[in-house]
């Protein structure tokens, strides 16, 4: 019974182990893909790079999948699509492509299902165009982050005909890992997008911002450390209580913004603060939380500096109150004129009871007088005032004008207006308006006329007299002009009693000296005279003025306010009685030339500047005419040409210029003439023959009209650069040299992708492939790697800045054949780009001869051992030849003397034949030894 089932249980065994040989692959692939499930959550931990985590995440999935290319797309959320942001092992073309997946693929909407696609070779087509890079297989696995579709992970084969189907689970798994640390990535690389943009707007707006928690400072811009004269790592971590000039204003403006802010959601308020010098300085303080909810969280305080907005409105402010005091001087002239205009109105009523007395001044008076109804004719004029209207007579300009407002007046309505006051307050006095001369001429009269009513207190008719204004109006027009003119006037007018007491000093004036208007005739001309500028007063100017003659110099002023200086051009002169001459007034115009003799320093020190700094600088500087004549040159040309100045003077720019490049000279000043012209170069000719290569640059002097007036020429010594520029043309030619004509295979191959930018001729020799058909390809492109991960292994060892130095590793060549070689690599810089240098020592060769030395050796040492074992042996069957014979001999001695019958005889040939064996035996090993 236990016989049979023995077998039984063998045969189950043998079917276990049978089952787990078969499993051995799906398990170690199981452990490969959960070990590299466990690094990539490790490195996915490690950073929030997005580039990073994309190469990660595809390195993994090459890893998982065991394929040879792929790529990493994001969705681009605007349009819904997918945009290529990271790839291994595709050619430009191919990702140039498909470098976007638009919406409308239907491979779109299944990924952003959360489902992948599997295609084989006669499936893959993308965006509706069959792909041509030699793929096989592909696989797009959606990377999904809280049910949304984040990117998609798309690994492909040159190899396999389809993803294994056991090899999808692991891949969606990948990818079901990716999804949380790609998002958060992504948000990352957006964090630090808007951060970048947030610290440009920072740093690019005029006004002060700052970043405050807790009211400290936590970060600053440049424009508020300008505006509060602190620098930022002054405020940083600083309260904001720095900046103002006690704690009660502190405290008032702290409470008055956060209150807005806790109520309104923003907090603006004006308020003083103080600069790190001092100063006390007007701002517009604006702040914004950054969670309304919670002020604790950060505010954002924005400071707009209005101090001199705030110093505008204080001086608009004073001269409304400067207004508002010749308001009141004009309302109290005013008053007295009125006044005036009452007596003159009395007196003209006492007048015209003695009408009859005084006809003879009716007569003859110089003023015109009147009489008209109140319809509007003249029932009676004088003399004057006909002849003030161009009339013969008076009586002829009563019969004339039967209507005053439509004939006489330019507008009627001022016949009306006048009838109207006249009715109602009996009398119009000064009323000036614009009438017609008989022959339609325009000219001003300025009416006094009064109501005369009878007992019964009815008008008889209007009374009154005219004064031609028209030269007085003009007048008044023009005074008033200059009387403006001269308060407005941008320079010090000033009048001054011959004691020197100020009686009128016009708005400049007051700004240059100091005085306040209503002070003015407080102040002595010599008040605000300097120290220096009254003994010219004394010594120059009063004896000129005595002489009734006006003087004109430089006098400088003092502010009473300030004490500050101003440098002023002034005139002064005699205001005299038109009659009897004698001086009234002195009269002072003023200008200020602070300015203009400040920039007139400045002028000659910037001259001088320049003069110094085109002495110093080495290169030639000349200037010449329109006509090429030599007008300057500079210390350095002198040098350099070794002329003197005399010699050069007035010649023609030619003469520096070799024969040969005086035409082309030509022709670039005409097109210089047209526009800016870039550097040329020329041979210049010394005093001594000698020639100079130079690059001179070249530009037009202009007129303030545009025109041109000259031209300047800049001439740069280029002896050493075209020195240095042969020296780099040798040495490129000998690195060219090296470069092919070393045994070794070399080439520069571009770090990202692999692709081949050049290659030597041992490079031909060794892998078969000619330079025209390896450059612009990969190295993939070529099936160079006979182990992609070698590759890899390579291009992130150089990436993390270590060089490589005698690496086996296998290649394959042109023809298919795999053979060894040793490699060095280095990262290198091409024209921006980070590229490798690759120089790679075929020893296939080597290893083939180093085997075949091996099998030598095994075989000598094998030989060795059987002569050893021969000389042993050829030793042991001497020694045991020896022993034999004295065993033969004595038993053939014992044999001899025994009888044929005897007992023992039959033992004695038993040891006799044995011996012989032995013999025998003997003689073989020795034959053995003899051959060895």
């Amino acid at each position: 019974m236990e016989k049979q089932e023995l077998p039984r249980e063998l045969e189950s065994l043998r079917l276990k182990i049978a089952d787990m040989e078969r499993s051995e692959p799906e398990r170690k692939r199981m452990e490969k893909a959960f070990r590299q499930q466990q690094e990539l959550v490790t490195a996915l931990s490690r950073t929030i790079d997005l580039r990073e985590c994309l190469a990660v995440c595809l390195s993994s999935a090459l890893t998982v999948s065991e394929m040879d290319c792929g790529g990493v797309y994001l969705v681009d959320e605007p349009t819904g699509g997918f945009r290529l942001a990271w790839h291994v092992g595709l050619s430009e073309v191919f990702v140039s492509a498909l470098e976007t997946i638009g919406p409308e693929s239907p491979h779109v909407r299944i990924l952003h299902a959360g489902r992948p696609v599997y295609m084989k070779h006669s499936d893959l087509k993308i965006n509706g165009r069959k792909l041509h890079e030699g793929l096989r297989a592909l696989a797009v696995i959606p990377i999904c982050h809280q049910g949304k579709t984040v990117a998609c992970l798309n690994v492909a084969s040159h190899t396999f005909d389809e993803t294994p189907q056991e090899l999808r689970p692991l891949l969606e798994s990948l990818a079901a890992q990716m999804g949380g640390f790609l998002s958060r990535s992504i948000m990352a690389e957006a964090l630090r997008d808007r951060e970048a943009i947030f610290k440009s707007l920072l740093s690019a707006t005029p006004a002060g911002v700052g970043m405050l928690r807790n009211r400290i400072f936590v970060e600053v811009n440049a424009a508020l450390c300008k505006i509060t004269g602190y620098s930022e790592k002054e405020l940083l971590g600083v309260s904001t209580r720095i900046l103002y000039p006690d704690e009660k204003v502190f405290a008032r403006v702290d409470r008055e913004l956060y209150g807005q802010m806790d109520q309104e959601g923003l907090g603006v308020a004006e308020a003083r603060l103080q600069r790190k010098d001092g100063a006390i300085i007007n701002v517009l303080l604006c702040l914004s939380p950054f969670d309304p909810r919670d002020l604790t969280a950060g505010v954002c305080a924005t400071v707009l500096d209005i101090t001199e907005r705030k110093l505008a409105e204080q001086e608009i402010k004073n001269k409304h109150e400067e207004l508002h005091a010749a308001y009141q001087q004009l309302a109290a002239y005013d008053m007295e004129l009125r006044e005036k205009y009452d007596e003159l109105d009395k007196t003209k009523h006492d007048l015209s009871h003695s009408e009859e007395k005084y006809r003879n001044i009716f007569e003859n008076a110089a003023e015109g007088i009147f009489q008209t109804t109140l319809a509007g004719r003249y029932l009676n004029v004088n003399p004057a005032f006909a002849r003030m209207f161009d009339y013969i007579s008076p009586q002829e300009m009563i019969d004339s004008i039967t209507n005053i407002g439509r004939h006489l007046y330019v507008n009627p309505q001022d016949r009306e207006c006048i009838a109207g006051m006249l009715l109602e307050h009996d009398k119009v006095e000064g009323y000036e308006v614009e009438v017609y001369r008989r022959d339609k001429s325009r000219f001003w009269i300025s009416i006094n006329v009064h109501a005369v009513r009878d007992t019964g207190g009815n008008i008889l008719y209007f009374e009154g007299t005219s004064e031609d204004v028209t030269e007085r109006r003009r007048a008044k027009e023009e005074l008033q002009k200059l009387a403006a003119i001269v308060m407005h006037s941008s320079e010090l007018i000033n009048l001054a009693t011959l004691d020197g007491t100020m009686v009128f000093l016009n708005e400049t004036g007051c700004e240059i000296l100091g005085i306040e208007p209503e002070r003015v005739k407080e102040v002595n001309i010599q008040d605000v005279i300097s120290d220096h500028s009254g003994q010219i007063v004394r010594t120059e100017i009063m004896p000129v003025l005595m002489r009734d003659e006006a003087w004109e110099g430089e006098l400088q002023y003092r502010n009473l306010k300030t004490g500050k200086l101003t440098d002023a051009s002034a005139m002064i002169f005699t205001i005299t009685d038109p009659v009897s001459k004698a001086p009234l007034y002195f009269a002072n115009v003023s200008r200020d030339v602070t300015a203009h003799k400040r920039a007139v320093n400045a002028l000659r020190e910037t001259e001088g500047l320049y003069a110094s700094l085109v002495d110093t600088i080495p290169d030639v500087i000349l200037r010449t005419d329109l006509n090429g004549k030599i007008v300057f040159v500079n210390n350095h040309a002198l040098q350099i040409t070794g002329y003197r100045w005399e010699e050069i003077e007035g010649q023609g720019i030619l003469m520096f210029v070799a024969p040969e490049d005086r035409d082309r000279l030509v022709q670039n000043g005409l097109l210089l003439m047209g526009g800016r012209l870039g550097p040329q170069e020329y041979q210049l000719i010394l005093k001594d023959g000698r020639r100079i290569p130079f690059e001179v640059n070249g530009d037009v002097l202009r007129n303030d009209d545009g025109t041109p007036s000259g031209v300047v020429h800049v001439c740069r010594d280029i002896r050493e650069r075209k020195r240095a520029e042969e020296m780099t043309r040798h040495s490129e030619e000998k690195f060219s040299k090296v470069f092919m004509t070393t045994p070794d295979c070399i080439a520069i191959t571009r770090m990202t992708d692999g692709m081949i930018m050049d290659v030597n001729l041992g490079f031909e020799e060794i892998t078969g492939w000619k330079l025209s058909e390896a450059v612009g390809r990969t190295s993939y492109d070529i099936n160079f790697w006979v182990e992609t991960s070698a590759r890899n292994l390579m291009a992130a060892d150089l990436q993390a800045g270590r060089d490589i130095l005698h690496r086996e590793f296998l290649f394959r060549c042109k023809d298919g054949s795999v053979r060894n070689g040793i490699y060095s690599a280095r990262s290198i810089n091409v024209a921006g780009a980070a590229c490798l240098i690759f120089i790679l020592q075929d020893i296939t060769e080597q290893r083939r001869l180093e085997e075949d030395r091996q099998k030598l050796e095994q075989q000598l040492q094998q030989s060795q051992k059987l002569e050893a074992i021969g000389q042993l042996a050829g030793g042991v069957a001497h020694d045991f030849n020896n022993m034999l014979g004295a065993i033969i001999g004595h038993a053939e001695l014992a044999l001899n003397r025994l009888d044929v019958a005897a007992p023992l005889r039959k033992r004695l040939e038993q040891i006799l034949d044995a011996a012989d064996r032995s013999a025998n035996l003997t003689r073989q090993l020795l034959a053995f030894a003899r051959k060895q």
